[in-house]
């Protein structure tokens, strides 16, 4: 039964995501499914996973941090991004509706 309401869980974070899938470019969708498996990235990281210019990293996490879907912890260099855990509670939320 446990397994199931993980399921659940997981559905319901595509179907949250899912209602910005259209503002968001396929990096930063990329990005959305890569910290459901890792704790954080740094925008270094981010630059070098997407083979992008670091300038354009941080414009694609700079979006995602303004629509709350990730949080940035630091400052500068030593800033690192991770998954808006309030962004799971909504999903926990959509699950239910």
């Amino acid at each position: 039964m446990k397994n199931a309401v993980l399921v659940t869980i997981f559905a319901a974070t595509l179907d949250f995501i899912g209602k910005f899938k259209d503002q968001l470019n396929e990096r930063q969708t990329g990005l959305l499914d890569y910290l459901k498996t890792h704790e954080s990235i740094k925008s270094r990281e981010y630059a070098r996973l997407f083979e992008i210019k670091g300038r354009q990293a941080r414009v694609d996490l700079s979006k995602l941090v303004d629509m709350e879907l990730i949080i940035k912890e630091g400052r500068a260099r030593q800033a690192i991004y991770k998954l808006n855990s309030a962004v799971s509670s909504k999903m926990r939320i959509e699950c239910l509706k």
